[in-house]
């Protein structure tokens, strides 16, 4: 099936003139789970860390939650929001603290956060290279 949250990160990068599927090699970018199946990708694992010394979750990097939400991480300083144990991401089908669900950039306690993965900055690491040329 296809969760709407996955749906909503779907249309935020072919916003950006990104196709996930495409462009960023991800199987099935409807389904949460497709986002973090790339272990070369996670840059945050929950309890652990960092499991890739020198990357740094970035805006626009993408988090999982509660085993089947996804959000996209909107914060500007990874090293400060670990020390605040949160950070702020924005999703779809989220209340948002509102009680209202739809789209909202939410402050999440880190110790929702199981995942985060990068997808979007070695995209744009390669398109650069590319134009270099």
């Amino acid at each position: 099936g296809c969760f709407w949250c996955g749906a909503y990160m779907y249309v935020l990068f072919d916003d950006m003139g990104v196709d996930a599927r495409l462009d960023l090699g991800v199987k099935n970018p409807l389904l949460v789970a497709s986002w973090f199946g790339d272990a070369s990708k996670i840059v945050y694992r929950q309890g652990k860390g960092n499991p890739r010394v020198g990357v740094l979750p970035r805006k626009g990097d993408v988090g999982r939650m509660f085993f089947s939400h996804i959000e996209m991480y909107n914060g500007d300083d990874w090293v400060k929001d670990i020390g605040r144990r949160k950070a702020k991401f924005g999703g779809g089908n989220t209340g948002g603290g509102t009680g209202i669900h739809g789209v909202h950039i939410t402050e999440r306690p880190l110790s929702n956060v199981q995942f985060i993965a990068n997808w979007i900055s070695p995209y744009y690491s390669k398109l650069k290279e590319k134009d270099a040329k």
